[in-house]
């Protein structure tokens, strides 16, 4: 498999247990390859974003990104109307929190390796 457009230097699957499967739309798309983001775990939560309001999201795992990606992300952030500061708090604080979260409506499905007893 090809790599991330990032500059990520791992194939699809490797190490990803956990991911989404982004909608073509969505504003992250582009960032990994065929839409394909890395999460911490596959439950949903919900918080607010910006002032919108409370919303479902995903936490996208950062241990999973490469520098350019993180790099990438930071800058989409800072360049969003009512962003609170530029790339380089952006980035900081999704270091701070250890995740980035998605929203849901930008998910197209989620995949889990879960193990399952019957």
């Amino acid at each position: 498999m090809s790599q991330r457009r990032g500059g990520g230097n791992q194939q699809i699957g490797s190490l990803m247990k956990n991911f989404a499967h982004l909608k073509p739309g969505s504003p992250l798309y582009s960032v990994f390859e065929r839409g394909m983001a890395p999460l911490r775990h596959f439950m949903v939560r919900r918080g607010n974003f910006l002032n919108e309001g409370p919303e479902d999201f995903y936490e996208l795992d950062l241990t999973q990104l490469s520098e350019a990606q993180i790099k990438t992300i930071s800058e989409m952030m800072a360049e969003r109307p009512g962003a609170p500061g530029s790339a380089a708090e952006a980035e900081a604080f999704m270091r701070r929190e250890g995740f980035l979260p998605i929203r849901a409506r930008h998910v197209q499905s989620v995949s889990a390796d879960m193990r399952a007893f019957i």
